[in-house]
């Protein structure tokens, strides 16, 4: 169904967009948050976006490597993720992830498969969208790189890992994944991505179960990586 222009004043009249970094009015990124949100370096990186090894708050560790494009304690980009996931604003999270992974132009696992954390079916049609699926659509673009949605579903749902401590958080996810049959490449290079990562507890089971399933490697790309109690993740360097 098309929004009719009046609807369309109306609603910016009601709501008026305007730059979630300095509060001018017309955009959810003015000409100069967005550059500094686009040049910024990729969290934990010393030398600009060099791609990062995680130490995951688990054992043991599945993941190959994690790369967290922003910190999430920033403003500008706790608050676009906030608009993205609970405000419904589906273009920003795609013009954020955009932005980020812009500063890398060429993928560093070429032939790789996109898979985004899925949802849980309940929470899915609660929610209407999977924010991880919108997320990885943009990564594909920018990389060449195809996206799977259907491989990694979760199984059972879980309690949301926010209200846990570390070692619920471990016993929480396990085993709340399962693969597709015949949705993954034999031996191949599987790239998860997702929103925000904590722990990493969530993205190492899931590199667990797709290693099981056969993947070779398994590696993740995120928008923002968030410092809690529960998980300081350690970047180190694999350059």
């Amino acid at each position: 169904m098309k929004i009719s222009v009046a609807a369309q004043w109306l609603w910016e009249v009601l709501f008026p967009t305007y730059c979630l970094g300095c509060r001018r009015p017309g955009q959810y990124f003015c000409a100069d948050c967005w550059q500094s949100l686009s040049s910024a370096p990729a969290f934990g990186s010393d030398s600009g976006p060099e791609w990062e090894r995680v130490q995951i708050d688990a054992r043991p560790v599945y993941l190959d490597s994690v790369i967290a494009l922003a910190d999430y304690g920033t403003p500008l980009v706790r608050q676009a993720v906030h608009y993205f996931k609970y405000r419904f604003v589906l273009a920003l999270g795609q013009e954020l992830m955009v932005a980020l992974v812009s500063r890398q132009p060429h993928c560093p696992w070429p032939g790789a498969l996109l898979v985004p954390i899925p949802l849980h079916r309940k929470k899915l049609k609660r929610r209407g969208f999977n924010q991880a699926a919108i997320l990885a659509q943009a990564v594909g673009l920018q990389w060449q790189l195809p996206v799977c949605t259907t491989a990694l579903y979760r199984c059972r749902q879980q309690v949301a890992q926010m209200t846990l401590n570390r070692q619920q958080r471990l016993e929480n996810i396990h085993n709340i994944f399962a693969v597709q049959p015949g949705q993954l490449p034999a031996g191949g290079t599987i790239v998860l991505v997702d929103d925000v990562v904590t722990t990493g507890a969530t993205l190492n089971e899931a590199a667990r179960v797709l290693k099981t399933a056969g993947a070779r490697r398994v590696v993740a790309v995120v928008l923002a990586h968030e410092k809690t109690a529960l998980g300081n993740i350690e970047f180190k360097n694999i350059l």
